[in-house]
């Protein structure tokens, strides 16, 4: 599979919000595509599980009632059909899978 023009500017500006300038430089294949699209199942686990943790509790409530409503939250969170990822996770497996991406671009 090779990617069109379109393909490779739609993935060359997804890189760019993540990565910056720098990607101008890197050539967009299959190669570049695949680490992509396991950056995004990386972040994807990360955002599942961030929907398991609990939010902030205000300060004066009751910890009870609290508890109850987070216990609640949480199951409605994992029960979401969600496409979206926390900014959080991208940026952390991003900043984790850099060097690849790198090396991906660099024909290495």
């Amino acid at each position: 599979m090779s990617l069109d023009n379109i393909e490779q500017n739609n993935l060359k500006t997804f890189l760019e919000s993540v990565y910056g300038s720098q990607v101008n430089s890197w050539l967009m294949n299959d190669d570049m595509f695949d680490l992509t699209y396991v950056l995004l199942q990386k972040s994807k686990r990360c955002s599942d599980i961030m929907d398991l943790v609990p939010r902030p509790m205000s300060p004066g409530k009751s910890a009870a009632k609290y508890l109850t409503k987070e216990i609640k939250n949480i199951i409605l969170r994992t029960l979401k059909d969600r496409k979206q990822h926390y900014k959080s996770c991208v940026a952390t497996v991003s900043w984790s899978m850099k060097m690849d991406f790198i090396n991906k671009a660099n024909g290495l």
